[in-house]
This record gives C-alpha cells, structure tokens and sequence, in this order.
C-alpha cells in the first residue's frame, strides 16, 4: 500500500516527505474554511487566507504528527481531495467565455474615443465576436469575462451577424441579463489550463 501511495505521490511531483501544510499552498484552487479543516469537512478559498491563519488551522488538527510524512498522511489527503465540491459548469448548459478586457476598461474609462467602447457591460459581451455559426447557434449563454473571471452573463436568446462596417461576419449576441447567475465570479482557471491569448473559449460545444 506504501509503495502504491509513494508512486502517487512521486508522479504528482511531492517529494515523499513533504509536509501537507506546503503541499495545500501548491493547491491554488482548493479552499479552506476559514473556522478551521476538520477531517471530511468540505475544503473552501485557501486564496484569501494568510499563511500564518493556515498553519495554525492545519496544525491544530489531531493529526499534526502526519504531517511530516506526506506518505502516511496520503490517503487521507486523497479522500478530502477526492470530496472536495468544486464548482464546475452545468451540464445542460453551453457556454461562450469572452475576453472583454479592452472594451469594459474603455468602458470603466469613458473613452469614447476608443473603437472598443460599448456602453454597457452587457454590450461589452455580446459585441463582436469571430464565432463559428454551429457554436453561436448552439450556445446557450455568453460570459464576459476579465482577467480570467466572469463578470458577466447573458442567456442567449438570439444570434446575428454584423452586414457592415469593420466587424462585417462577426456575430451579435441579443438576451437576458443573468444578474444573479451562478457563473459570475467564475475562475477559468477551474476548467482551462491557460488563458493565453484567450479570445474566446467553449465549453460543452
């Protein structure tokens, strides 16, 4: 069983003796409550807490002489990880992700000058987009999104493409503002491995 739990633990890059308490800071998308992690207990945002706050939580579980050999401690790691509730997309749902980092910074600027400007968040995310016709027909929602997070979501009623001007082809989204929509405050980074040169992304299209 130790060798089994030392392959897993070699192949994912831990050294066999590593202690849980650098290994959870390596975990950038798990989250630990802040009243304290409990054996089972749901793992919530390790982001907003400070290292100090984590090392006290982690030690003061009755486990603390595991914790400096990350080979015995494995299974248990295993079996939160293995529970933790991490948000993902519904699966009825297909989702356009957009950048619109240039037009909601004109935006939030009031460059009316720049060629980016919209004057809404909303048009900021349904304006103009290099789609596919099957995805843009098929899609159920479009998100905006800046610096990797939703900030904006649209239910999809309809889809147009643009007949003049320089964005010719490219498609208009018309719908509805999901204004408490589970989506916003969304991280990509949950689903996408990388976000360079993120234009637009898809998911279950």
């Amino acid at each position: 069983m130790k060798k089994q739990i030392y392959k897993k633990t070699k192949k994912a890059g831990w050294s066999s003796r590593m202690s849980l308490l650098s290994f959870a800071l390596k975990l950038k998308h798990i989250h630990l409550a802040h009243n304290g992690l409990k054996v089972g207990a749901k793992i919530a945002n390790i982001s907003s807490i400070s290292k100090k706050k984590l090392k006290k939580t982690i030690f003061s579980t009755k486990y603390l002489a595991m914790l400096e050999n990350v080979v015995i401690f494995a299974p248990i790691l295993f079996i939160l990880i293995e529970n933790i509730n991490m948000f993902t997309p519904n699966k009825s749902d297909k989702l356009i992700f957009v950048n619109i980092k240039n037009s909601y910074e004109a935006l939030q600027r009031n460059d009316t000058s720049n060629p980016l400007y919209r004057d809404s968040l909303y048009e900021c995310t349904v304006k103009f987009w290099r789609i596919a016709e099957e995805k843009a027909t098929s899609a159920t929602h479009i998100l905006g999104c800046y610096k990797g997070k939703v900030i904006e979501v649209v239910k999809i009623n309809g889809v147009s493409s643009s007949i003049s001007g320089k964005y010719i082809g490219r498609k208009i989204f018309d719908g509805d503002e999901q204004r408490n929509s589970e989506y916003l405050g969304f991280d990509l980074h949950e689903i996408f491995d990388t976000l360079a040169n993120f234009n637009t992304k898809y998911w279950n299209l």
